[in-house]
């Protein structure tokens, strides 16, 4: 298998999986799938919004961005519940409708868009790591 077949396969699990990301959304938030990019509420009241899905040989990483927290706003510990909700309500729905069986996710929270990988002093992230075994999630601390 050549670099440019593997890098085909990646890109159509990708999408495969932002698809279903999106029909997952739609469902449980009534909303179009064209829509899917709206802000959704999370069990604190936090609203947020999908920034991306990047997939690496064994991680998922879904990224939200949520206006709401840092400094000013709402703390690691007002959202903390919004992880495994995210995780179970969201991300299992999609692992599941795109045969994707990743054996680990990362659910990130940012006051921003920032891009993947870049420091960014002034941005306020919250990141959590969920291990997907038989369907469920399980938090991995730090």
């Amino acid at each position: 298998t050549s670099l440019c077949d593997m890098t085909m396969v990646r890109t159509v699990k990708l999408r495969a999986l932002i698809a279903a990301f999106a029909a997952v959304t739609a469902s449980l938030f009534c909303m179009s799938a064209a829509a899917s990019q709206e802000m959704i509420t999370l069990p604190s009241g936090l609203q947020a919004r999908l920034q991306e899905v990047l997939i690496e040989e064994n991680v998922g990483r879904f990224r939200f961005v949520a206006p709401e927290i840092g400094p000013e706003g709402q703390s690691y510990m007002d959202i903390r519940g919004d992880f495994p909700w995210l995780c179970t309500e969201l991300v299992i729905p999609v692992l599941d409708q795109s045969d994707n069986d990743l054996p680990e996710v990362v659910i990130s929270l940012a006051d921003r868009e920032v891009v993947f990988g870049q420091i960014t002093p002034e941005a306020t992230q919250y990141f959590e790591v969920f291990s997907i075994q038989d369907g469920s999630c399980i938090w991995e601390e730090f």
